[in-house]
């Protein structure tokens, strides 16, 4: 792991240097949220939250974890809100 590590604050710290954020997939423990967050990852994304889910399913899952609607982007089959994993 700490070859993934070092792999993962390389491409962390060269997105920021060009302005871009992060979202890092496939997060399955929360070791990996506690130290993705330490290393400056904006967002994460994997099992850990959920399993794939059906476009409805996925909007029911989101409206009830922020306990509001979200907002379907105009063509697309997901919502506007993303699993913010920062503490800013």
């Amino acid at each position: 792991m700490p070859d993934d590590q070092a792999i993962v604050s390389a491409i962390i710290s060269m997105a920021r240097s060009l302005g871009l954020r992060t979202i890092a997939e496939g997060v399955e423990t929360a070791e990996q949220v506690d130290w993705l967050r330490q290393a400056g990852c904006d967002e994460m994304q994997g099992y850990l939250l959920s399993r794939p889910l059906p476009a409805a399913q996925f909007e029911a899952f989101v409206n009830a974890w922020m306990g509001q609607p979200t907002r379907a982007l105009p063509g697309k089959g997901c919502a506007s809100r993303a699993w913010r994993c920062t503490t800013r």
